[in-house]
């Protein structure tokens, strides 16, 4: 099984990923702007993600995004 540090732990359950959404945005735009690593915390346990992962965390973020209804980028509504 595959998990997001490959250290063999287990992969940290997350119970509201929609509540988790804004930790990973900003993790994932600290990696875009060239940090070598960002940690997210999700309870009492902690994610992560490193330099090789940011296409992963940007495909799950905009996943979130989608499930939520929480994205920013699309159409915009005019009135």
């Amino acid at each position: 099984m595959s998990n997001c540090n490959g250290s063999g732990s287990p992969v940290a359950a997350v119970t509201d990923p929609c509540a988790l959404l804004p930790q990973l945005r900003a993790a994932f735009y600290q990696l875009a702007a060239g940090q070598v690593k960002a940690v997210v915390r999700n309870g009492d346990q902690w994610l992560e993600f490193q330099k090789g992962d940011a296409k992963t965390l940007q495909h799950e973020v905009r996943r979130l995004e989608a499930i939520c209804g929480a994205s920013r980028v699309g159409a915009v509504r005019v009135r």
